[in-house]
């Protein structure tokens, strides 16, 4: 029996995932969007959906609308934990992981983010399944492709459908979904395209994990899309500086000012190289601090206090002497509408503590500039060429959603899946997920 807190816990999470009867989505709206919170919210919504008896027809038609991690994770966890039902899975591109594949620009980590907290250095996901070890983007998908597609092989095509190049997708009442889009069939770990159809179906369940859409575009468009293969780590050939403006204070475009401001700078080691071999101390100083955040400190005062007590001394002269020689970079973090007046105020956007701290040493290494005037301006300003303009402004997750859906969107359904939370912490209890062979790494 689950006790009367947890049964609050995932009620609150069912309807923050539920988009209305027999349809849920899988993050969409929510924040902390790296690979493995979306596996983990994947394989909640399962177990909260079994545990309510939400699967409860005979033979259950389920599909899953979106072939990303988020998506694969998702259709594995309902083919093995109900044997009866049969998964249809959609994606839009031409293969599954489509973001991810080829991406050796990107490191994925799987706990990096949620650093100081204990375990955040664990450098594998120790998932039940489609789990993965640390790496570039090209080699995790490599890692859960090559597992899933194992899984497709063993349950084979009775039980599992994968269409790829799907268009014009539709959802309509109740819970119809028509497509025009290609069969595959799984050869040697890869997915084949076999013929086109025009196609609608109706379903006992509808899982939408579409992921958060393409990145706004701004002003300047986006020139450099976050998973598109880039040079930004790598030295430039020619004597003279280069001129890069970065625009916004999220995690995609901390990591690019990491990128350009840090020497040989990749996640998974700067932790070791910056705080020493054995951070546990400063982490634990960090950890604290940060429960006392409700006395009114910000990430800055925080920061500020650990310099002024000598704990960051080192890691400050650490990072001085690996600044870039060959870049010259300013973070606009003015926001769209110059709301944002300071770097103290910028760090308490939504960004991981780590790369807070990274950005704050290295604000007081004078490795970049920070400028919160209107976008337009600082361009004018500083000249760049366009290509060297890179903004971070976020996706728009709810287009995402109102362009699947045949009519428009109930404004309250909306708002409710903006306003709550889907876990990002593991809700099943351990061994609940039966495995399967090749499951592991």
């Amino acid at each position: 029996m689950i006790g009367e807190a947890n049964h609050d816990l995932l009620n609150s999470y069912l309807d923050a995932s539920r988009f209305s009867e027999g349809i849920y989505v899988v993050g969409v709206t929510q924040t902390g969007v790296t690979v493995y919170n979306q596996q983990v919210r994947s394989l909640n919504l399962t177990y909260i959906l079994t545990k309510n008896n939400l699967i409860n027809a005979a033979n259950p038609k389920i599909a899953i609308i979106g072939g990303g991690i988020a998506g694969i994770t998702a259709a594995s966890s309902f083919i093995l934990k109900h044997p009866s039902c049969k998964v249809s899975l959609f994606e839009q591109h031409a293969d599954l992981c489509p973001l991810q594949q080829g991406s050796d620009s990107r490191w994925l980590h799987p706990n990096i983010y949620e650093w100081p907290d204990f375990g955040s250095r664990q450098p594998t996901a120790t998932l039940p399944f489609l789990t993965w070890r640390e790496g570039r983007a090209s080699d995790v998908a490599s890692q859960i492709l090559k597992q899933f597609a194992k899984l497709y092989e063993d349950v084979g095509s009775q039980r599992m459908e994968v269409f790829l190049d799907v268009k014009e997708l539709k959802i309509s009442d109740p819970r119809k979904i028509s497509w025009v889009g290609y069969e595959t069939e799984a050869s040697k770990g890869f997915f084949q395209k076999r013929r086109s159809l025009g196609e609608s179906k109706s379903f006992d369940l509808i899982v939408i994990t579409t992921g958060f859409g393409r990145e706004n575009s701004g002003p300047y468009g986006v020139k450099r899309l976050y998973w598109q293969n880039d040079d930004l780590s790598k030295p430039r050939i020619t004597n003279e500086a280069r001129t890069y403006i970065i625009s916004g204070a999220g995690d995609g475009a901390l990591v690019d000012l990491l990128r350009l401001t840090v020497e040989r700078f990749r996640q998974d080691r700067i932790v070791y190289e910056i705080f020493g071999a054995q951070p546990e101390q400063l982490e634990a100083e960090l950890r604290k601090a940060l429960q006392a955040r409700q006395v009114k400190k910000t990430y800055w005062m925080i920061f500020q206090d650990l310099l002024a007590g000598a704990r960051l001394e080192s890691a400050l002269e650490l990072l001085r002497v690996r600044l870039r020689k060959d870049t010259r970079v300013i973070l606009h973090l003015a926001g769209p509408k110059g709301e944002c007046r300071s770097l103290e105020s910028a760090l308490e956007q939504k960004s991981s503590v780590l790369n807070k701290l990274l950005v704050f040493l290295l604000y007081r290494c004078g490795a970049f500039i920070p400028s919160f005037a209107l976008l337009d301006e600082v361009v004018e300003n500083y000249r760049p060429s366009d290509e060297d303009i890179i903004c971070r402004h976020g996706t728009k997750p709810i287009d995402v959603l109102k362009n699947i859906f045949h009519d428009p969107l109930p404004e309250p359904t909306l708002k409710r899946l903006v306003d709550g939370t889907q876990q990002s912490n593991i809700l099943w209890p351990a061994g609940w997920f039966p495995t399967f062979p090749g499951a592991k790494l």
